[in-house]
């Protein structure tokens, strides 16, 4: 692709931290988990922030981060007060939640006052970081902030934080095959305690079974399992809990309330995709992992997709995620070139299912270089066009992130 990289890491100043207000502001090379050190001796918490904390606050900007929580806090965008963003041109716009909305005869607050085009194609109302969000109406600040780096560097952020959250304890919930786990969640939705979820995690058979070596005593019977991260501990919320779950024939529970059981669970959610990367690494080939998410009347439909397909194409798998926000992750691990070609067949029928249900190709992990060819599926040849328009107005001579979300070139199924 070309180009130079470009690092922010000298751009590391937390300007202000406003602890009345519940607000900060960040240059983006602020180090996250760095950031949150700090905060926490002021009694503050940044909800959205991801799972690799090592991450820059204006990364996480740029590409619209989920974090661990965002069953109950939702992805970055909805906690970014203000940005400034230096343009490919070198000039630098500052903006803020509410200030431009976008229409159709809409110019940048820039000094060639650019026309951004808008585009007539629609998004998924489910969680999304595939495509520019944009349309009539829309905030202006939510055009860069996903925009995977291609329209320009956000340099500074304002976020909004909240109190310090009460500490968490899990629940590992085991079920058998034959309960259906988005039926629970949908119970556990209608439920006086979902106010206390904030994790809410789906383990199938496989990813159990690749986990036991670790966890011996997974209960034998298990078809898959359920991890619930929660606030406010107490006998009445566990009971509450017990007794909304007990007629999908539960089979047992863990309960993670001590320093040293919480990091034994919390490590489960990370050993899991770091022994798949091992299998991935021995066998040689690549793996195919989806990203998908649906609307919550389809979960069950693509969860069975998976399932139905899979079981007529015998590929080492795994299928983990976010099933409280209808976005599981299909990790298909090929072992030889014809599971490999087969692969990728599966992989195109996942997501032309996933948007025939009016979902998304990619629910948190962006699009970036390896998934263009894919957008098309999701948008059409003619959203794509709209979307390069608004590049080209932004970044004419496509000095941004070059490859990012358009395909220049394509050699996938």
């Amino acid at each position: 692709y070309g180009g130079w990289i470009l690092s922010t890491e000298k751009l590391n100043k937390i300007i202000d931290i406003e602890k009345k207000n519940k607000s900060a502001v960040l240059e983006c090379g602020v180090v996250v988990k760095d950031f949150l050190k700090i905060i926490d001796r002021e009694n503050l918490f940044y909800p959205p922030f991801p799972t690799e904390k090592s991450a820059l606050i204006g990364g996480n900007a740029a590409t619209n981060a989920s974090g661990e929580y965002s069953f109950k806090y939702g992805s970055t965008r909805s906690h970014i007060k203000k940005i400034n963003v230096i343009l490919p041109s070198g000039e630098m716009i500052g903006m803020e939640r509410g200030q431009y909305r976008l229409n159709d005869n809409f110019h940048l607050p820039d000094k060639n006052h650019t026309f951004i085009p808008l585009p007539g194609y629609s998004l998924p109302g489910v969680k999304n970081t595939a495509g520019y969000h944009i349309y009539n109406g829309s905030d202006l600040i939510d055009l860069f902030i996903g925009s995977e780096g291609t329209l320009g560097l956000i340099s500074r952020v304002e976020i909004s934080l909240i109190d310090r959250i009460p500490e968490l304890f899990y629940l590992l919930l085991f079920f058998p095959s034959s309960s259906n786990p988005d039926k629970i969640i949908e119970k556990i939705r209608s439920t006086d305690f979902s106010e206390n979820m904030l994790i809410a995690e789906y383990f199938d058979c496989n990813s159990l079974r690749l986990l036991k070596p670790f966890y011996p005593s997974f209960p034998r019977r298990a078809g898959f399992a359920l991890l619930l991260g929660l606030s406010g501990l107490s006998e009445q919320l566990l009971c509450s809990i017990k007794n909304n779950l007990s007629p999908f024939r539960l089979l047992d529970d863990w309960l993670a309330a001590t320093a040293y059981d919480i990091d034994l669970i919390y490590k489960l959610r990370l050993r899991l995709p770091e022994e798949v990367n091992k299998l991935v690494k021995s066998s040689g080939y690549p793996k195919l992992s989806t990203d998908i998410a649906v609307p919550s009347a389809y979960t069950n439909d693509m969860r069975l997709c998976y399932e139905k397909i899979l079981q007529k194409n015998p590929i080492r798998h795994v299928i983990f995620g976010h099933i409280g926000e209808n976005h599981l992750h299909v990790n298909l691990m090929p072992e030889n070139k014809k599971q490999f070609n087969t692969a990728q067949i599966i992989y195109r029928q996942f997501l032309c299912t996933g948007i025939h249900f009016g979902g998304t190709i990619s629910a948190e992990h962006g699009i970036g270089k390896k998934k263009s060819c894919y957008l098309p599926l999701m948008f059409g040849s003619g959203s794509i066009s709209e979307m390069k328009n608004i590049k080209n107005a932004l970044d004419p001579d496509n000095l941004f992130c070059r490859g990012n979300i358009f395909p220049e070139s394509c050699s996938v199924v």
